[in-house]
């Protein structure tokens, strides 16, 4: 199969099943209809369904069932949602654009944004549990979610990122790049071989948890860098936002020479990571395609 074919049957498989959940609700009252609305415009709101993708891959890649991981898939992507709609929230970045399209909270309000934040979050450790996995993996994947996307995870890295420090050190921005952006990567590729049935491999486990974290920095880089030099056109959202903002990115602390030179060194270790995996061409294809994109 062509990497571009995997790419999209991986996506369309995932939206499928994300319409099938949305559909199985016996919802009574129009206020629970307007939260799924609200989810629904949300999710499918041209996301690359990044995270959901290396999960599902790096099972097939260990030889492991694919399709009994699409729970977990959702459960990431569901994740995934939440963070970008309470982020853009007022209280947070402030952003009125997601995706090229009005934030959820511009187009339904803040109060049904946050509740479809929680939506999120909530329903996706019902997916896993209701997953055809093991009782053992299930437990262990809640556990990993839990850790990877909480205080220690990706929440932490938005409190780093909100409430930085006066002098900012080149360790404070990466700490804040792997746990905001790049756990919740690494919590993807992790899984995946966890799902695989080859979970107890501890090397396959390392290279996969190196390989998300190492891309999750440089494609949080390369997102600062196109705040700067490329078009709303492009990202989805006002270009210099960043920058008008005084956020704590890359480019605004040391410069694009610099951003650029960083980004470049997360991408080779990215890459070197997969050379632990055979059949590992969609991966290092899919890694050089989100780290080139469009400027």
């Amino acid at each position: 199969m062509k990497n571009k074919d995997r790419l999209d049957s991986y996506i369309d498989i995932i939206d499928n099943n994300i319409e099938l959940y949305f559909d199985s609700f016996s919802l009574d009252y129009i206020q629970q209809k307007d939260i799924i609305e609200a989810a629904r415009y949300s999710v499918f709101n041209g996301g690359k369904r990044i995270r959901p993708v290396l999960l599902l891959e790096f099972c097939r890649v260990l030889s492991g069932d694919y399709k009994n991981a699409i729970n977990l898939a959702m459960a990431i992507e569901f994740i995934h949602t939440y963070s970008l709609i309470h982020d853009d929230l007022p209280c947070m970045d402030d952003d009125d654009t997601r995706r090229g399209k009005p934030s959820c909270h511009i187009e339904y309000g803040e109060s049904t944004a946050l509740l479809v934040g929680d939506f999120f979050l909530t329903h996706a450790f019902e997916l896993v549990s209701k997953s055809t996995l093991s009782d053992s993996i299930i437990a262990k994947s809640v556990l990993e979610i839990s850790r990877m996307s909480g205080i220690l995870g990706m929440i932490g890295g938005q409190a780093m990122d909100m409430f930085p420090p006066i002098d900012v050190s080149e360790e404070y921005l990466d700490n804040v790049n792997i746990l905001k952006t790049g756990k919740l990567i690494q919590l993807s590729c992790k899984l995946g071989v966890l799902v695989s049935g080859l979970g107890a491999d501890k090397n396959n486990i390392l290279h996969a948890s190196n390989y998300g974290k190492y891309l999750g920095i440089s494609f949080q880089i390369e997102d600062d860098i196109l705040d700067i030099i490329s078009s709303t056109s492009v990202i989805g959202k006002s270009i210099g936002s960043d920058k008008k903002n005084n956020k704590l990115t890359y480019p605004n602390i040391f410069g694009l020479e610099n951003s650029y030179k960083k980004s470049s060194i997360y991408i080779e270790k990215s890459l070197e990571c997969l050379n632990n995996f055979s059949d590992n061409d969609f991966l290092i294809w899919m890694t050089k395609s989100l780290l080139s994109r469009e400027k």
